[in-house]
C-alpha cells in the first residue's frame, strides 16, 4: 500500500516512544511521515519509506499540516505515536473508499491495552460505535453529531485530511486538533464506522499537557510552543469566546465556506455543532453513580478489588461483543495484526524505565 496510503506520525519530546512505533511501521507496507516538534532532531537511519520532518516548536495542527503537504499518496490517516493502526484495517479502509466515493472517512473497531501485560490486559474501545455510520445527506445533520466518534484517527483522502488542518494553522490548543477533522470532513461528506480491527490505543499517558481549568494553569503540566502554552481546552465556552477562540471559527468559515452549499451560513454550522457538543458534555455529568464518583471510589475500595472489579466489567463486555467482527478475541484477521502489535511492544518495553 506504499503508493496508495501514508500514515502520519506526530510526535512532542518522546522519542523512545517515538522508536516503538518506528520499529512497528518500518513493517509495514504504507508510507509514513514523522512530525517531530521537539527541541532534538531524532538520531539514527530510518526505513526508506519514512519521511522525518523536524519542526521544532510548531503547533500541533500546524506540523500535521506541514506534514500532509509533503504526502504523495492518494489516502493518508493520522496515529499517535503510542498507538498502533491495523494493516489489514487500513487496507480494507482504502477499498471502501475507493468504491464509495460518497463517503468522506472510514474507521472499524479499537481496542486499548496495557504495556506491562499486553497479551491479557487489551479491552474493547468505543465499543459504542459498532456500525455506526454519519451518513446524512444534511450538512447542518452531519455535524450535530459530528463529535461522537474519534475520526481524526480515521482514513481520508489527502486532499480532504489537508482541508480539516487548515482550520488549525496557529491555533495552540491540542484539543482544537481532534475536533478539526469531524467538523470540516463532514462538511465534505459522510463517515462509517466498518466491522474491522482499526487501532490499538496505550493507556498509558507518556506525556502530559497544559489543562486550564478556572483560569489557571495547573503546575507542572504541558509544555510551551513559541511561549505559548499548548492546553487541553475544559472550558469550551470559554475558549470560544476567547481570541483564539474566535479565530479557530474564523479559520472555519474561510476554509468551509467554498466546500458547502451558498444556502448554508458556516458561522451558524459551527455554532450548531457546538451546542450539540456543549449538550453532549451536559448529559454526561448525569452518568451512572459508578462512573460520577470513581475518584472518590478509588479512595474508599482497595487497589486489587478495583482491578477486580473492572476485569470482572471487560470480560463480560468482551462476551457481550461475541460475534462481533473486528476484535482480536473474535477474528482471526484481527488476532493477526493484533499479535504483530504486541511482539513489538514486547520488543520495545516502554514499562522498563532503564532500558
Amino acid at each position: 500500500m506504499k503508493n496508495k496510503v501514508t500514515v502520519i506520525i506526530p510526535t512532542h519530546e518522546r522519542h523512545r516512544v517515538l522508536e516503538r512505533a518506528i520499529d512497528y511501521y518500518s513493517q509495514m507496507d504504507v508510507n509514513v511521515v514523522i512530525a517531530d516538534s521537539s527541541n532534538k532532531d531524532l538520531s539514527g537511519k530510518l526505513p526508506d519509506h519514512f519521511l522525518y520532518l523536524h519542526c521544532p516548536d510548531s503547533f500541533m495542527g500546524d506540523k500535521i499540516y506541514q506534514s500532509l503537504c509533503k504526502v504523495k499518496t492518494k489516502y493518508s490517516c493520522l496515529c499517535s505515536d503510542d498507538d498502533f493502526l491495523s494493516e489489514s484495517g487500513l487496507s480494507v479502509g482504502y477499498d471502501f473508499l475507493e468504491n464509495n466515493p460518497d463517503y468522506v472517512s472510514v474507521q472499524g473497531h479499537f481496542i486499548s491495552f496495557d504495556p506491562s501485560n499486553p497479551k491479557e490486559k487489551y479491552n474493547p474501545l468505543y465499543s459504542n460505535l459498532i456500525g455506526y455510520e454519519n451518513s446524512s445527506i444534511s450538512i447542518e445533520d452531519r455535524l450535530k453529531k459530528c463529535f461522537n466518534a474519534p475520526q481524526i484517527y480515521a482514513l481520508h483522502r489527502t486532499k480532504d485530511l489537508k482541508k480539516c488542518f487548515e482550520i488549525t494553522l496557529g491555533i495552540s490548543a491540542v484539543t482544537v486538533v481532534e475536533m478539526c477533522v469531524p467538523l470540516v470532513s463532514l462538511c465534505i461528506s459522510k463517515h462509517k464506522v466498518l466491522p474491522i480491527f482499526w487501532q490499538a490505543r496505550d493507556i498509558k499517558r507518556y506525556s502530559r499537557y497544559i489543562n486550564k481549568e478556572g483560569g489557571a494553569y495547573r503546575a507542572n503540566e504541558g509544555h510551551l510552543v513559541n511561549n505559548k502554552p499548548s492546553i487541553v481546552i475544559t472550558d469550551w465556552v470559554g475558549y470560544l469566546k476567547s481570541e483564539e477562540g474566535q479565530a479557530f471559527k474564523k479559520n472555519f468559515i474561510t476554509t468551509v465556506k467554498d466546500i458547502i452549499p451558498d444556502n448554508l451560513d458556516p458561522g451558524i454550522l459551527f455554532v450548531s455543532a457546538f451546542q450539540e457538543y456543549l449538550l453532549s458534555q451536559k448529559n454526561k455529568k448525569s452518568m451512572p453513580f459508578l462512573q460520577k464518583n470513581k475518584n472518590t471510589i478509588k479512595k474508599v475500595l482497595p487497589n486489587m478489588l478495583l482491578k477486580r472489579i473492572k476485569r470482572m466489567i471487560f470480560d463480560r463486555e468482551k462476551t457481550l461483543l461475541i460475534g462481533v467482527g473486528g476484535y482480536p478475541f473474535n477474528d482471526g484477521v484481527a488476532m493477526s495484526d493484533w499479535s504483530k502489535i504486541i511482539q513489538c511492544i514486547l520488543k520495545n518495553n516502554l514499562t522498563n524505565p532503564n532500558p
